[in-house]
């Protein structure tokens, strides 16, 4: 009887002590590469692409680059969904520094290309 109940006890210890486990002593480190996103954006295109988002920017007409700003703006509108509904409406409407200002809002506000 005491040949089965001691290597039974021997086991039930063993597994217990190796579940404890214990708490780490430090806080997990923060990957190298990362940066703040702060220090990489430009506050004055991320504005002026914000208002002409938004629809608070001043609007010039320009209708030579409609075409192509038709395509970008269609394209932002099928990657961002339903905000960027009203995207497309804008073609031929902004200058190149608010399409611009657009596009790097985009890429940092929703992730787009």
């Amino acid at each position: 009887m005491k040949i089965i109940i001691i290597p039974v006890l021997a086991f039930a210890l063993t597994g217990s002590a190796l579940a404890s486990g214990s708490a780490p002593m430090r806080p997990p480190r923060v990957p190298k590469d990362m940066t703040p996103a702060t220090s990489e954006m430009d506050a004055t295109r991320y504005a002026l692409g914000k208002a002409v988002f938004t629809g608070k920017a001043v609007r010039t007409a320009n209708p030579s680059a409609a075409t192509q700003q038709k395509m970008r703006l269609t394209q932002l509108a099928s990657a961002i969904g339903k905000d960027g509904a009203s995207l497309p409406a804008l073609a031929g409407q902004l200058s190149g520094e608010q399409m611009e200002a657009l596009n790097y809002y985009t890429s940092k506000r929703f992730g787009t290309n």
